[in-house]
């Protein structure tokens, strides 16, 4: 006999979902170097890469989103196993605090956005000095590993390649304009 999941559970993981969006957003606006570009750069900027953001903050977050998935799993239906993977991927970089805010920088200055910005030359440098601190950091946090850096900038790519209709449909269940509204 087969227990069904009683429909609240699925409620509560697409809340936790939503709120780990919300902080994701809100860091990307509290992240210094990033709100030194002009707004509409940030808006469109952030419109490219939430799902980026989203997915290395589910990594981390306090409640674990994978175990809450499995609780109410129904054939992969809630969490694709590319979102797994992509989790998965972030967590074993064990990134700590700095790690990842850096990292967060590194996915906010992204200049092939769909639309054109205004300051792309600060967006380079931006991108220059996340990525010069963040290998500087690991150097000395983690002298002991080798590729250390490298590691954690591969995964930018599996991050990237998740498409965001797939973290709105199956994970969060917002709408696009639900999305839009957040900017």
């Amino acid at each position: 006999m087969c227990c069904s999941v009683p429909p609240e559970a699925s409620m509560v993981f697409r809340q936790i979902a939503a709120h780990i969006l919300l902080v994701s957003f809100r860091r990307a606006r509290c992240n210094e170097l990033f709100c030194s570009l002009p707004p509409v750069d940030q808006s469109v900027i952030l419109q490219d890469v939430w799902g980026e953001l989203f997915l290395l903050q589910a990594a981390y977050w306090p409640v674990d989103i994978l175990i809450v998935a499995k609780h109410i799993e129904e054939e992969g239906k809630v969490l694709p196993r590319r979102v797994v993977s992509a989790i998965m991927e972030c967590r074993q970089l064990q990134l700590d605090l700095l790690e990842r805010s850096l990292l967060e920088t590194i996915i906010l200055a992204r200049k092939d956005c769909y639309k054109p910005l205004i300051a792309p030359g600060h967006v380079d440098l931006i991108l220059e000095q996340a990525q010069t601190r963040l290998e500087q950091h690991m150097l000395r946090v983690r002298s002991k590993e080798t590729g250390a850096f490298g590691r954690t900038l591969l995964v930018l790519p599996s991050l990237r390649c998740i498409p965001q209709r797939l973290l709105l449909e199956n994970v969060i269940g917002l709408s696009d304009d639900d999305i839009r509204r957040l900017f």
